[in-house]
């Protein structure tokens, strides 16, 4: 739809894009709060009995259920230095308070091995189901499908080598 004048855009297609950028919102929230190993973060964006469901490549599934289990998840990252992730080729549809979604992301773990830097690189596949309640998205299931990881010897330059970022200038304003 080619739009020439703003008062020609339907109330109903606002709404859907303002609810396209909240759960966008939510999915990039989800992994800066990751590369804090925030798991009480993490926790918070999912409804109260909300399930995060990790399968491996191996065929291996676990299903966390509720906001403690899920926030307990995010200690297996301490055995990192620091994470990065990032997020891209989101899709969404929407019904009501109702919304489902898929993304991929390429998440990397950094770690001191004997003296020598290794990430370990993860391309990850989400698949999400949404729910809004009281204005605000949250995940309901999010199903993290790791289909393929890999290992590399890398050079550090630039990053916060004392652990996952807390840095004021990082925060949006």
């Amino acid at each position: 739809m080619r739009v020439s004048d703003a008062a020609t855009i339907p109330a109903s297609a606002v709404a859907t894009l303002m609810d396209r950028q909240a759960i966008g919102d939510l999915t990039v929230e989800y992994a800066h709060a990751t590369d804090r190993h925030d798991g009480e973060a993490v926790a918070a964006m999912f409804v109260a009995d909300g399930i995060l469901t990790v399968r491996t490549g191996d065929g291996a599934t676990v299903d966390l259920v509720g906001r403690d289990h899920i926030a307990s998840r995010l200690e297996a990252l301490d055995r990192y230095r620091f994470t990065s992730h990032a997020n891209f080729n989101l899709v969404v549809s929407i019904d009501g308070d109702r919304g489902r979604g898929r993304s991929r992301c390429t998440a990397h773990h950094f770690a001191d091995v004997e003296g020598r830097w290794i990430d370990r690189v993860a391309h990850l596949r989400y698949i999400d189901d949404y729910v809004r309640s009281n204005g605000r998205w949250s995940f309901e299931h999010r199903i993290v499908h790791i289909d393929i990881e890999e290992q590399r010897a890398v050079e550090l330059y630039h990053w916060p080598v004392d652990g996952p970022s807390t840095r004021s200038e990082e925060s949006a304003s």
